[in-house]
């Protein structure tokens, strides 16, 4: 995991304008971070990694559908940054702050016309020829 500052509770990813790069974190992605730690067991331990793996394959297409939502949610984030654009506090966006996982997994893929102008101005490139 990122932990930049002692301050902070989680860090998905780190981004620089002016360096042009991005540190990333899919920890909190791995597909068997979902299941519970709690047991004690090694037999039951081994049996709930069997099951969890057969769910995964009997259900990989959502899975891997959720998955790569969560995961093009937080890139397109941090893409925005390295793009030149702060958290959005106008509309629904994927440049809204997050203060949880969940939050951050909730976000929309796309931005919002003020961010979506930013970008243009930044990239310069023609909207409608875009979408």
């Amino acid at each position: 995991d990122l932990y930049p500052s002692e301050d902070w509770n989680f860090v998905l990813g780190e981004a620089s304008c002016e360096d042009g790069c991005a540190a990333l974190s899919f920890g909190h992605y791995e597909p068997l971070s979902f299941m519970s730690t709690e047991i004690s067991d090694n037999e039951e331990k081994n049996t709930s990694l069997s099951i969890h793996n057969q769910t995964v394959v009997e259900q990989g297409t959502q899975n891997d559908a959720d998955e790569s939502h969560k995961l093009n949610s937080f890139i397109s984030h941090e893409l925005g940054h390295v793009f030149g654009l702060t958290h959005c506090t106008f509309f629904s966006c994927a440049m809204n702050e997050s203060s949880s996982i969940t939050e951050a997994e909730s976000q929309p893929l796309v931005v919002c016309p003020v961010c979506l102008r930013k970008l243009q101005l930044a990239l310069g490139f023609e909207v409608q020829s875009r979408y």
